[in-house]
């Protein structure tokens, strides 16, 4: 089974048990932008890291800077 399938059993079993609307003001409250930004951080920084520690310097030069512009476009600090 995959994580999507689990997650999705888990929602489901969430709105059986509580109701649709409560379980969908429960969704609206968790994403927020600050919520967002800080879990795109957190991706960003751990795909950093895994470039960084490689021994290729090819995927620093093409996905550090990739990773750049999605934190500028995305406005997306790096709060290391």
């Amino acid at each position: 089974m995959s994580i999507k399938d689990k997650i999705g059993g888990m929602l489901q079993g969430l709105i059986e048990q509580l109701g649709e609307k409560v379980v969908l003001d429960l969704v609206r409250r968790f994403i927020t932008r600050d919520n967002i930004v800080s879990l795109l951080d957190a991706l960003f920084d751990k795909i950093e890291d895994l470039v960084m520690r490689s021994d290729t310097k090819m995927d620093d030069k093409l996905v550090l800077p990739m990773i750049l512009k999605l934190r500028k476009t995305l406005d997306v600090p790096d709060n290391d």
